[in-house]
């Protein structure tokens, strides 16, 4: 959600997510990480030096149903996670 985003003043309003074939295709990857389950097993094969899996939840299949405060919990976890795995990544790839 885009409030937990704004928490951390960080404005996601203009991101949306792209399709491989939406990026330019010129570009030599180095280095490719997936951060869902799905995304690890089923997206297409990208010719990089390196792939990282790094899981994380998916909140809104979490957050289904629940009260907006019990949702949003879900979504500030996975936020930090994901700060927190980039950050061990970034230690890595140094």
């Amino acid at each position: 959600m885009l409030t937990v985003m704004a928490e951390v003043d960080m404005d996601m309003s203009k991101h949306f997510s792209k399709t491989i074939d939406e990026l330019p295709n010129d570009i030599r990857w180095d280095l490719v990480v997936t951060v869902c389950d799905h995304a690890a097993t089923a997206c297409p094969f990208y010719p990089a030096k390196e792939r990282i899996h790094l899981p994380f939840d998916d909140p809104p299949a979490l957050a289904k149903g629940l009260p907006e405060a019990e949702a949003l919990n879900i979504y500030r976890r996975v936020r930090d996670e994901i700060r927190t795995g980039i950050e061990q990544l970034a230690q890595y790839i140094q």
